[in-house]
C-alpha cells in the first residue's frame, strides 16, 4: 500500500503505518493481534490477564497491546460472536472505538456479564476482534482539541465513571 508523505509526516513517532504493539509492562502477558484467516477483516484481541465477571458485573480487561493508525483512520473494537451469543458478554459501549491519537496507551475492554454464569478469562483468551477503518469529517469540521488521557477526556465526566471501572482520578485508561 502506497502512504502519502504528507500522512507519514503526521504519524511521527509511531512504528509504521497501521498495527499493534505490546505496551511495556506487558512483555510475557499480551499477545499481539492476529487475523484467524486471510479473509478475516478483524484482528482477535486477547486477554492480558486472568478474571472472573460475575453476572450483572463490569470488569475492564487488560489487553496490554496498543495500536497505531494513520490520522484519518480508528480501531473498531468487537466481541467475538460466540462470546456474545453463548456467554452474554457485551463492550460495555457496544462497540468500541480507538482513535490515532490513543496511540501508546493501553487497550482495554469494559466487559459486561448479561448472562447468569461467572466467566473466567485466562490469559491470551481471544475475546475481540478489531476492524482498522477509515472514516470521514464533516465539511465544516474545524476541531483542534487534542487528547489528554484515556476514556473520559474528550467530553464524559469520568468521575462519574467507578473506580471498579478502571477509573481514577477522573481518569480512565480503558
Amino acid at each position: 500500500m502506497q502512504v502519502l508523505q504528507a500522512e507519514v509526516s503526521k504519524m511521527e513517532g509511531r512504528p509504521g503505518v497501521r498495527g499493534f504493539e505490546i505496551v511495556p509492562g506487558f512483555e510475557g502477558l499480551a499477545t499481539l493481534p492476529e487475523r484467524s484467516t486471510k479473509y478475516s477483516a478483524g484482528y482477535d484481541i486477547c486477554a492480558a490477564g486472568s478474571y472472573k465477571i460475575k453476572p450483572g458485573q463490569l470488569v475492564p480487561i487488560d489487553t496490554g497491546i496498543t495500536a497505531y493508525m494513520l490520522d484519518d483512520e480508528m480501531l473498531s473494537l468487537h466481541v467475538r460472536s460466540g462470546l456474545s451469543k453463548v456467554h452474554r458478554l457485551k463492550l460495555a459501549n457496544g462497540t468500541g472505538i480507538v482513535d490515532c491519537d490513543f496511540y501508546s496507551r493501553p487497550i482495554k475492554l469494559l466487559l459486561e456479564n448479561k448472562g447468569n454464569e461467572v466467566f473466567l478469562i485466562k490469559p491470551g483468551d481471544r475475546l475481540a476482534q478489531g476492524v482498522f477503518q477509515k472514516f470521514l469529517l464533516a465539511d465544516d469540521d474545524e476541531c483542534e482539541t487534542e487528547r489528554h488521557g484515556g476514556l473520559g477526556s474528550t467530553g464524559l465526566d469520568a468521575s462519574r465513571i467507578p473506580v471498579e471501572a478502571g477509573c481514577k482520578d477522573g481518569i480512565c485508561a480503558l
